[in-house]
Parts: C-alpha cells; sequence; structure tokens
C-alpha cells in the first residue's frame, strides 16, 4: 500500500506544482514580460540543469519574486514554494517508511 501511496503522491505532486507553475509563467508573460524574457521565458516547473540552477527555478525557490510589487504574482510564487516544500517532506516522510518496512521485513 505505501508504495501505491508514494507513487500516487508524488504524481499528484508533480501534475500540480507543472500546472501551477504555468499559470504563473502565463501570467509573467502578459503582466511582466521582460522579466519573464530575462528569465528565459520559462514554461514549465524549473529545477536544475547538470548543476546549474535556472534563473527561473532562483527566482520561484529563492525568493527572487519577493522583490516584485505585484501581490498576485508574489501570491502565487509563494503558492508553488510552500507546496513544493510540503509534498517534499511528505515524500520524504513515506519513503523514510518505506525503507523502515523494507528493512524490517528482510
Amino acid at each position: 500500500m505505501l508504495p501505491a501511496l508514494f507513487l500516487t503522491l508524488l504524481t499528484i505532486s508533480i501534475i500540480y506544482l507543472t500546472r501551477k507553475a504555468k499559470e504563473l509563467f502565463a501570467y509573467m508573460e502578459i503582466h511582466h514580460h521582460t522579466l519573464w524574457v530575462r528569465m528565459g521565458s520559462p514554461s514549465r516547473l524549473p529545477g536544475m540543469v547538470a548543476g546549474t540552477k535556472e534563473p527561473a527555478f532562483i527566482f520561484l525557490f529563492e525568493g527572487g519574486y519577493r522583490d516584485i510589487s505585484d501581490r498576485q504574482l508574489r501570491a502565487m510564487c509563494r503558492s508553488i514554494n510552500r507546496s513544493s516544500k510540503a509534498f517534499a517532506a511528505l515524500h520524504s516522510i513515506i519513503f523514510t517508511v518505506l525503507i523502515t518496512v523494507a528493512a524490517t521485513n528482510n
């Protein structure tokens, strides 16, 4: 049951965060076009490539959005940021339980 829960939660979190990131970047394309272009015109959830953080990753997950005087933009960024941390915490807990259960069954 736990492996299925882990995979289900992982799938839900990826879909949710991807959808929210697409909404954020579509909003930025219209309302903060210059900044959106400077970040590389992102359209998906940002990450790291070859150990280098994408500009959108730094903006979203390291608080670059805090300097923007757009409440809706800041709220969208905070929501994605908090959701990603909550999903990561849940994934860690479930994964730890999975490892513990596997170790006790061997």
